[in-house]
């Protein structure tokens, strides 16, 4: 990875931070008990007993919270590691006012960081050169934020918060990478989901979105280029969410963030051993922390301008997500892209530039014990990598696994393809294996009249002309309906591979029948 790609790596991290410092609200640590109302001096012990639980820090220093009243309220400073302010007597750090309701639960009346101010960057082993140490300057024109948090999850909490004019500046070892947007605007709610009580609120539902509106970013050093963006959205949700494993994540997360951002070194491509050890712990907080779990980010008219070229994007969305039931993993990919377009590409390429591609892949019939077993065996030291393979026939014990394709779209404008089918995998090999699809493409005879009009084209018409011999005609479109198993491939109910059944069957299965 180059340089510059670790540099933004490493800036991204510290925003995470600060996000991070948000969203630990919803770590399920147990609220130390206090007076009604308590003095500072009590809140501040409280909450060092809190933070140190969420982080994992229980036989470390606690962070070195302060906490001050302010008539009814009371003033929060979270220190941000390497955060110095650039006005004087402002806090080298994230500033909550709060305010206690009844029921034990707290007001958030404003959260607001230092502006402006520069933030000392420690790269990752093997980031940036020795010894380099990057600046990251934030400048915050407006900032506002309220909510509620209830320590005991009983009732809903909530926190919206709002940046505008934002702009930092990130350099290092003669690299740079500056980002402005008009504002941020964030959302977070937790509630207890529907099947808990007030009494023992067991599980947790818990939703986030985030939207950056006005993006632009500039490069330069190794690698030039400057992209604008109208939109970047991100939108998350978790239900049935384990507050006591949420709290566990997030400590094994503030290891491994520690174990990172430290320093050290490690072979190429390889974790450090504290790395290893605390991945692992976090993938065993991970087993049964949310019953679903789905993540979709967005952006709309981005434009990347880098060595005289242009590439552009109308809209596009990734999206991810799972959900366990009875023990059963059920996961998806969602990717969209609308109006790609390329300067430089050579009219014959822009032509067939998709309008419009999606592709939604599903995976089902893995047990998540297994997943989580698999992943434990994956970060395992280099003396018991023999669980791999264990692990992997596990992935099996439930019947098998089912590949899914709900949704191939690719439109070209005059033309079109759609698809979608699945795959059974029973067992590791030797296993029968069997799967269906169908596609469907439309004004097909158009794409190959205007691929005819170019020569670098021919290999390209050959295929879809026999492809076209294979499917069925209805109206513009042509489909084939397509089957395999065991080796044995039909199309439209007609065998093409093995050649060699094409007349008498596949061997085995006389007749050439395909079962799906």
């Amino acid at each position: 990875m180059s340089d510059r790609g670790r540099l933004t790596r490493t800036a991204k991290r510290h925003h995470f931070a600060l996000a991070l410092a948000t969203a630990a609200l919803s770590a399920g640590a147990s609220w130390p008990a206090y007076a009604d109302p308590p003095s500072a001096a009590d809140l501040q012990a409280s909450l060092r007993q809190w933070f140190a639980q969420v982080m994992g820090t229980e036989k470390a220093a606690p962070p070195a919270l302060a906490v001050n009243k302010d008539g009814d309220a009371y003033r929060i400073v979270v220190p941000v590691p390497g955060l110095t302010p650039g006005v004087t007597g402002d806090a080298a750090g994230l500033t909550a006012k709060v305010h206690p309701l009844d029921g034990g639960r707290w007001a958030i009346d404003g959260m607001t960081l230092p502006s402006p101010s520069t933030i000392t960057i420690k790269p990752p082993p093997g980031g940036l050169k020795d010894g380099g140490l990057g600046l990251m300057r934030l400048r915050i024109g407006q900032q506002t934020a309220t909510g509620v948090f209830d320590p005991s999850y009983a009732t809903g909490s909530r926190l919206d918060a709002t940046l505008d004019n934002v702009h930092t500046d990130v350099t290092a070892n003669g690299l740079r990478q500056t980002q402005d947007y008009a504002d941020y605007i964030m959302h977070m709610s937790l509630s207890p989901h529907p099947a808990a009580t007030a009494q023992a609120p067991a599980t947790l539902d818990a939703a986030e979105s985030a939207a950056i509106h006005g993006l632009h970013v500039t490069s330069s050093g190794l690698a030039t280029f400057d992209a604008v963006a109208d939109t970047v959205e991100l939108a998350g949700t978790a239900t049935d969410v384990d507050p006591n494993r949420v709290g566990a994540v997030f400590a094994a997360t503030f290891r491994y963030a520690a174990a990172i951002m430290s320093g050290g070194s490690a072979r190429p491509g390889q974790p450090l051993p504290i790395d290893r050890t605390t991945l692992r712990s976090m993938v065993a907080a991970l087993a049964g922390l949310a019953g679903q779990v789905e993540i979709k980010e967005s952006l709309s008219n981005l434009k990347v301008i880098a060595g005289g070229s242009t590439v552009s994007l109308g809209h596009a969305e990734f999206g991810m997500g799972g959900a366990s039931k009875a023990g059963l993993l059920t996961t998806y990919l969602d990717f969209a892209v609308d109006r790609l377009g390329a300067s430089n590409a050579p009219p014959s390429i822009r032509a067939y530039l998709p309008r419009h591609l999606h592709i939604h892949p599903t995976l089902s019939g893995v047990g998540t014990a297994e997943v989580i077993a698999l992943l434990h065996a994956a970060l395992a030291p280099d003396t018991q990598q023999n669980l791999m393979g264990a692990a992997v026939l596990g992935l099996f014990a439930h019947g098998g696994i089912k590949i899914g394709l709900d949704d191939l779209a690719i439109d070209l404008g005059d033309s079109s393809l759609t698809a979608s089918g699945s795959v059974d995998v029973p067992a590791p090999v030797p296993a029968v294996v069997s799967g269906k699809a169908e596609v469907v493409a439309r004004q097909l005879d158009t794409l190959i009249g205007h691929l005819q009009s170019d020569p670098q084209a021919a290999q390209i018409i050959g295929v879809l002309m026999m492809a076209k011999a294979l499917g069925r005609s209805d109206g513009d479109r042509v489909i084939w309906d397509i089957a395999y198993h065991g080796g044995a491939v039909q199309v439209n109910g007609h065998t093409v591979y093995p050649p060699e059944a094409q007349d008498g069957g596949p061997a085995g299965d006389p007749g050439g029948a395909v079962h799906q």
